[in-house]
């Protein structure tokens, strides 16, 4: 998985009109694993806060941090 994190936000045609500052790309080398990783990441991006730890992390470890905070939090049906 990449992350990409900008600041100021890119208009990137999302539906509320707001600039986006959060980008995920996956890198699956099989298309099965798509799906349940995109579901993964979205249950991690709606625990509260996630979203604004990661806007206002300072650095790559701090961002790893919140990341692995999430997932840890899903438990044990994802693992």
């Amino acid at each position: 998985m990449v992350l990409g994190r900008s600041h100021e936000g890119l208009d990137f045609d999302a539906l509320d009109g707001k600039p986006t500052h959060l980008f995920f790309v996956l890198g699956l080398k099989y298309e099965a694993l798509h799906l349940p990783w995109l579901t993964k990441l979205v249950q991690m991006l709606a625990q509260a806060d996630v979203i604004a730890a990661l806007l206002q992390a300072s650095d790559v470890t701090e961002i790893y941090s919140v990341l692995t905070d999430a997932e840890r939090k899903l438990g044990p049906a994802f693992g």
